[in-house]
């Protein structure tokens, strides 16, 4: 019996599954999931929800596309994982530009407003 192999004659020193059993890294090809950037999806709602309304709505398509990622890879799908990936990152980065623009505007806002309320 070769070093590795039980009495049976096989490497024990996989993983036990039972005879023809596909595991997932075998399956998608030691394939690593792509990132899903939910968490700026899900701060791009709360934000939105919070304080800027029109943020809300690339954040929901942010949050819709990070949710497919996970979903797609675990279906094999690796693919449509990656592309689901890449649109979430896309509507994550316009929230983000979306909000940094939204504060802007706030603030200019109301510097001219504080400014025009000053009475000489």
């Amino acid at each position: 019996v070769a070093e590795g192999e039980g009495v049976t004659g096989r490497d024990e020193t996989r993983d036990h599954q039972p005879e023809g059993h596909i595991s997932a890294d075998e399956l998608l090809g030691n394939r690593v999931m792509p990132p899903d950037y939910n968490g700026q999806a899900i701060f791009g709602l709360i934000v939105g929800a919070i304080c800027c309304m029109p943020v809300l709505i690339p954040a929901i398509f942010a949050t819709v596309y990070s949710s497919k990622v996970r979903l797609l890879y675990n279906r094999g799908d690796y693919d449509g994982s990656i592309a689901a990936s890449m649109k979430a990152k896309t509507w994550s980065t316009i929230t983000v530009w979306m909000m940094v623009i939204a504060v802007l505007v706030i603030l200019v806002y109301f510097a001219l407003a504080l400014n025009n309320s000053v009475s000489y």
